[in-house]
């Protein structure tokens, strides 16, 4: 229960923040940009990982690149849609896009409900 508490929080403030962005007249794309090496340096500082594992993972560069500039781009529409429709309809809009893959698992590819 403490982690859905925490991934509803953290999922809010993100909204908040985007909507504050559009206040204060920031450059949502700019400040989406300054997040991706702000979050790696302070991971590295917090988190000390062991670099040498990643050197091992060099051949998934392509996918990794591919999901940062998805993501990026995720972030980057979810402000705009903030921006013009307010944090409401966007955060119902994302909730609601859960159930498309959801139904999905259990009509198209047999997935069977149990208990986890």
């Amino acid at each position: 229960m403490f982690y859905i508490f925490l991934s509803i929080l953290c999922s809010v403030s993100v909204a908040v923040l985007l909507k504050l962005f559009n206040r204060y007249s920031v450059d949502s794309l700019q400040a989406i940009i300054i997040n991706y090496p702000t979050a790696v340096i302070l991971s590295y500082i917090f988190f000390k990982p062991e670099l040498q594992l990643v050197g091992q993972h060099q051949s998934l560069l392509p996918e990794y690149t591919i999901l940062a500039l998805l993501l990026l781009s995720l972030f980057y529409f979810i402000s705009k849609s903030i921006a013009f429709s307010g944090i409401v309809v966007t955060a119902v809009a994302q909730r609601l896009s859960l159930l498309i893959p959801v139904v999905a698992a259990f009509l198209l590819f047999g997935e069977q409900l149990n208990l986890i």
